[in-house]
């Protein structure tokens, strides 16, 4: 089993940090969610947590060993997939292609890994040769995620993966990647839609202003309304 902790990290860009000592945690097999309002510090604590944004304080550890600061494609090759918000595809390169630019760090047969790829995403498979930027945005954020998972990962965080996505579509998404918990992959993801985020959780973490203000599994966080008053409080 593998467990990424995030330990007190306080990160930001100039002026006062935006993330102010902030510690959670994610496992093989686990989704964990965070969630917040807009400006909550959601985003800046992932680029944090994966060296997008160095990190002015705390600690990152990936199955013991210290990642603090460490950037994505040194991430990717220890375990831990990351699927930003946005600009997450090729728009010019093919479905197939943009595959294998996910497998840089798999050791094996790329070829054969596309294929098992494949076998998880109907979508993408019946379309190898089409360009990324023709795809629906749906699709797009599919191939995203299935280009994250090329180098096998055992922790996969993602940013906001169904912004801007239909109900049906960000529905496939969340069905995705609870298939893949089931194979063992643990998920840290941050996420918009309180009452989607608390269906597919196994434990949340809630920030206000930079802070942790609440954690534990969704049973635990309160009720959609409760979480909302928490927001704005």
């Amino acid at each position: 089993m593998s467990r990424l902790d995030v330990v007190d990290l306080v990160a930001g860009y100039d002026g006062p940090p935006i993330v102010q000592g902030v510690s959670l945690w994610a496992e093989s097999g686990q989704v964990v969610v965070v969630l917040g309002a807009n400006g909550a510090g959601k985003s800046t604590l992932i680029k944090s947590v994966v060296g997008i944004v160095p990190p002015s304080g705390g600690s990152v550890t990936f199955d013991g060993k210290t990642v603090t600061g460490m950037p994505p494609y040194k991430l990717v090759r220890l375990g831990v997939g990351y699927l930003p918000q946005l600009m997450n595809v090729f728009d010019e390169l093919t479905v197939t292609e943009n595959l294998e630019m996910g497998a840089f760090s798999f050791r094996q047969d790329a070829h054969h890994r596309i294929a098992e790829v494949f076998e998880m995403f109907d979508d993408l498979a019946r379309k190898p040769h089409a360009r990324a930027g023709t795809l629906s945005g749906g699709q797009q954020r599919m191939l995203a995620l299935a280009r994250a998972l090329m180098s096998q990962p055992k922790i996969v965080i993602l940013d906001e993966p169904t912004a801007g996505l239909s109900p049906a579509y960000a529905d496939r998404v969340w069905d995705q990647v609870m298939r893949l918990r089931e194979q063992g992959i643990g998920f840290l993801v941050v996420e918009q839609t309180v009452r989607v985020a608390l269906k597919h959780a196994d434990f949340a973490v809630v920030l206000s202003n930079g802070r942790k203000i609440a954690a534990g599994a969704p049973t635990e966080i309160g009720s959609e309304t409760e979480l909302a008053a928490l927001f704005v409080g």
